[in-house]
């Protein structure tokens, strides 16, 4: 299912609408929903697949999932426009879910105490080969610039033939011999794709745009086409020790963080490399300044609601955050 979840959108408009049309006839699966929302901020699919579009709508609405609600109101500006097929469509069929007042929780602390101890039960299962990946990437980290444990790890990833590994080997290659054959040229163009790439190589960074070092994402912008669901998962990710730097460039609402997801990124053990994150947006435009919905996310006010989290390892520097 992961995987499935992955790579709705390999193949095409068509053959996305396709998945997408077949997945809404099985039982209701919450984590294709929550991708679902997480791809509609920057979708590929264009506004008159009105047939993708109703049924990706139709998934999230049945799903009721509340984790998706506010990325969505704040991306779709609360499905108000007119103009595109799939703000018309997304208002007819979210709207009662979206713009209600949710639900009082039915779960009440003794639930929610179980669910942690669940949830922390389940965190403490970690697969094999997840460990063994982090131990060859905590080996990179240590050694940036060292070429050799980024190949070790390219050989392991190949063994299980994920592409990741073969642009590792060719990144590294241009980076030591400043040139690679015209094929091999082709296939690290094929591999390293562009924003959003089909190959997905490297899970929810590949949601950003970001800047390669031999084979692995150094940098990361966050922009009006990422997505908050984004950021949020982000957090733990295996790949997020390699990131040295986060650049904001958001001129409105769009792609805008929530504060306590970008905090649980910046507060993250496991980065230790990520010494910068830039621009912050901290203005609120238009009739941001009276919408409550705004101010609740926080993401107007981005940098002002950030700085309190992050406090004790970061400090503010106008729009910046620069590590203590």
């Amino acid at each position: 299912m992961p995987r499935l979840a992955r790579h709705l959108h390999v193949g095409g408009a068509a053959a996305a609408t396709e998945h997408v049309v077949a997945l809404s006839t099985l039982p209701d699966d919450p984590r294709i929903a929550y991708r679902l929302a997480e791809l509609a901020v920057n979708s590929t699919i264009s506004p008159e697949r009105g047939q993708y579009w109703k049924s990706a709508w139709d998934l999230i609405a049945r799903t009721r999932d509340t984790r998706v609600i506010d990325s969505l109101r704040q991306d779709f500006h609360d499905f108000t426009g007119t103009y595109y097929d799939h703000h018309n469509s997304g208002r007819r069929i979210l709207a009662p879910f979206l713009l209600a007042e949710p639900p009082a929780s039915p779960l009440d602390a003794s639930d929610h105490k179980l669910i942690n101890q669940i949830t922390a039960a389940v965190d403490a299962i970690v697969p094999d080969h997840v460990e063994s990946e982090r131990t060859l990437l905590a080996d990179i980290y240590a050694n940036w610039d060292d070429e050799a444990p980024r190949l070790v790890y390219a050989d392991w990833l190949i063994e299980r033939e994920h592409l990741r590994g073969q642009l590792i080997v060719l990144s590294c290659k241009q980076a030591r011999e400043k040139t690679l054959s015209k094929g091999e040229e082709q296939q690290r163009k094929a591999l390293r794709g562009g924003f959003r790439s089909p190959t997905y190589l490297y899970g929810v960074l590949s949601d950003f745009e970001h800047v390669i070092e031999r084979g692995l994402p150094a940098r990361l912008e966050v922009n009006w086409s990422s997505s908050p669901i984004s950021m949020r998962r982000l957090a733990g990710d295996p790949l997020l020790p390699c990131v040295d730097s986060i650049d904001f460039d958001c001129h409105d609402q769009r792609g805008r963080s929530n504060p306590e997801d970008l905090a649980g990124v910046m507060l993250d053990p496991s980065a230790t490399r990520l010494v910068r994150v830039a621009n912050v947006p901290n203005d609120v435009q238009g009739n941001q300044a009276v919408d409550p919905r705004y101010l609740r996310s926080g993401s107007s006010r981005l940098a002002d609601t950030l700085e309190p989290l992050v406090r004790a390892q970061w400090k503010r520097d106008g729009q910046s955050f620069l590590r203590k």
